[in-house]
């Protein structure tokens, strides 16, 4: 079998891994950390990750922070090694395998047994050269009989002090409530979710790792390092994203999924599309797992870009969206680190949404619901000012009108997608509230949040437009999964406002948006959903590592779960056709039936002048 990488002494690939990028905001520009992140971000996402050093310091270590808050924390347990085909594994060892040690430890004991260990390993605990450690570590991944250590990860806490006299956590890169602010599209969700609207602790010792994987739902992260031993990262850009998932598929995962029967793909051809985006699919699910770890060299080999980042005591690391990171701690530390949401995820809000329904994960969050949010805050500030004249006013009232480009592909995007569902399915449409409110409420089918709306037939749903159509597919004709069609009316209010801000071109995108406005106004029911005679069992379902969300849903029986490397990842609709219901049937015929070319296709990001230049084409995730 092949190696992944050199046994020998030099592991002389280290050296050939590019430097990240560095950047050194001033105190002026360190005032506004979302503008700063913008200023930045051109250069800063071509490789994936970056490091920002602050010009300023806490005046409060994170450890006098935790010692007054008396905390302490479990462990988990990692085995360190790395896919290798040929590789032996005694049945002993447990080769990637995370769980809780059981072992409760406070910063002053975890670092006791962490310099413990470190001296057994060099002689003593203390910082050491980065070429010494990184190859030390692989050289112990890469032994038949990995080490086993600990880390304290996903430890609803913070570091950052309460007291006003510290210049770290009076600004605004305070963790605690970065991705609060308002320039974080996350802080249109209310209620609390560690990790990714609240920050996490992490506590290291060497070697610990933070495996292969991108943010959930491809978000941005920010990741402060309070005290301690550097931390070693490294990283790759969104555009090498889908050849990452190649690349691993084929030489991490196949030969071994081959064996063991879980992962072979062997009869595929790998030009199919379908096929291709299945690998992709498939080696993208170990990563969200969080449990892989492997060596860079194997991307460079294959001609992945690949930096590498040494992060300091005082310095963030932030990651772009749907960029893969991984790395390890060289020693003893404390960071922390959250989820926030940039502008520029929503280019890739949409790709992230449909790998997550072929693989049927519910989202942390809901990209329908946080571009309706983004829309109403915009739509909100423009109505303030046009309602309050003032010197300057119109040029102020035209800034807050302003939207950026991927929020309208976005949303021209979901637009289009609900007229082809309509004149697919011909449901019954209901335009309203559900109980007063519409909140978003996970698809039966495939796990998707849905916010904009919502398909329900007696024995189906409530479910996604994929989803649902899909099924009536199954049927084998257009229009044969009788049920409603809720549709938020959020969907109106922000159409009308992007029609207003911004100047018709005449072509697909206000086409598409005339057309979703006839409709909704002709079909404007003010009857409450509850008289609807709708399925009782649905409810908003999030992942197991999140706090609930409270929701008000469709049902109280979550979705199944399916684990995608048991059938096909494509065959995420019901194999028996559900049977039909009645319904007070509206019909509406408004464009010709696009469903004949929806197949699955590789998401592949596209720049701004592919998206909004041209009509979008909605393929079927499913």
């Amino acid at each position: 079998g092949r190696e992944l990488v050199s046994t020998g002494p030099t592991l002389g690939w280290t050296e050939d891994i590019q430097d990240g990028p560095v950047f050194r905001p001033t105190e002026a520009e360190f005032r506004d950390p979302f503008a700063y992140l913008e200023k930045i971000r051109a250069e800063a996402a071509s490789y994936g990750i970056c490091k920002i050093i602050p010009p300023v310091r806490p005046a409060v270590s994170a450890g006098l922070v935790l010692k007054e808050k008396d905390f302490k924390f479990t462990t988990n347990v990692q085995y360190l090694g790395v896919h290798k085909p040929d590789r032996k594994i005694a049945k002993s060892s447990k080769k990637n395998v995370f769980y809780r040690s059981g072992k409760v430890y406070n910063l002053n004991t975890f670092q006791k047994m962490a310099n413990q260990e470190m001296s057994k390993k060099f002689g003593c605990a203390g910082n050491l050269p980065r070429k010494v450690v990184e190859k030390e570590y692989w050289r112990e991944v890469l032994k038949e009989d990995s080490r086993r250590v600990e880390y304290g990860s996903d430890l609803d806490a913070s570091g950052f002090a309460p007291s006003t006299d510290c210049p770290m956590a009076r600004s605004k890169w305070n963790l605690k409530e970065f991705a609060k602010a308002s320039s974080s599209s996350l802080s249109h969700i209310g209620e609390r979710i560690p990790g990714v609207t609240d920050p996490m602790l992490y506590c290291g010792m060497m070697f610990s790792q933070f495996a292969w994987h991108v943010e959930d739902c491809f978000l941005n992260s920010i990741n402060y390092h309070h005290q301690g031993s550097p931390k070693l990262w490294y990283g790759v850009p969104s555009s090498d994203a889908l050849k990452f998932d190649q690349v691993t598929y084929k030489h991490v995962f196949n030969k071994e999924g081959a064996k063991k029967g879980g992962l072979d793909l062997t009869g595929a051809t790998g030009k199919d599309p379908k096929d291709l985006q299945r690998r992709e699919d498939e080696a993208a699910m170990h990563f969200i797992k969080k449990t892989t770890m492997f060596p860079p060299s194997i991307l460079l080999e294959n001609g992945v870009k690949v930096c590498r980042i040494l992060q300091q005591p005082g310095e963030f690391v932030v990651t772009f969206p749907q960029a893969y990171h991984g790395g390890f701690s060289t020693g003893f530390n404390v960071g922390e680190a959250v989820n926030f949401a940039s502008t520029d995820w929503f280019n890739f809000g949409v790709s992230a949404e449909k790998r997550y329904q072929r693989l049927r994960l519910a989202p942390v969050v809901s990209l329908e619901e946080l571009t309706s949010a983004e829309l109403d805050r915009r739509r909100a500030a423009a109505k303030r000012e046009a309602a309050a004249p003032a010197e300057g006013s119109a040029a102020a009232a035209a800034a807050a009108a302003a939207v950026p480009d991927p929020l309208v592909a976005v949303w021209r995007h979901k637009v289009q997608e609900l007229l082809e569902a309509v004149n697919f399915l011909k449901p019954a449409i209901v335009v309203g509230t559900y109980q007063g409110a519409m909140s978003p409420t996970n698809c039966e089918v495939c796990s998707k949040l849905c916010y904009l709306s919502v398909f329900v037939g007696r024995k189906f749903g409530p479910g996604c437009l994929d989803c649902a159509m899909g099924a009536a597919r199954a049927k084998g004709a257009r229009g044969k999964l009788q049920g409603t069609l809720y549709i938020n009316p959020k969907l109106k209010e922000n159409t009308e406002f992007l029609n207003a801000v911004r100047p018709s071109s005449g072509g697909a995108e206000s086409d598409s948006f005339s057309k979703i406005l006839s409709l909704i106004d002709s079909h404007l029911i003010t009857r409450d959903v509850t008289d609807i005679d709708v399925p009782k069992k649905a409810r908003s379902r999030r992942p197991s590592h999140c706090l609930p969300r409270p929701r008000q849903a469709f049902s109280s029986a979550p979705p199944q779960h399916v684990d995608p490397l048991q059938g096909p990842l494509a065959q995420v609709c019901p194999q028996t056709p559900p049977a039909e219901a009645s319904s007070d049937s509206l019909t509406c015929d408004l464009v010709d039936p696009l469903v004949e070319h929806m197949v699955a296709e590789p998401l592949e990001p596209q720049t701004l002048d592919e998206v909004l230049g041209s009509s979008i084409t909605i393929t079927n995730p499913l």
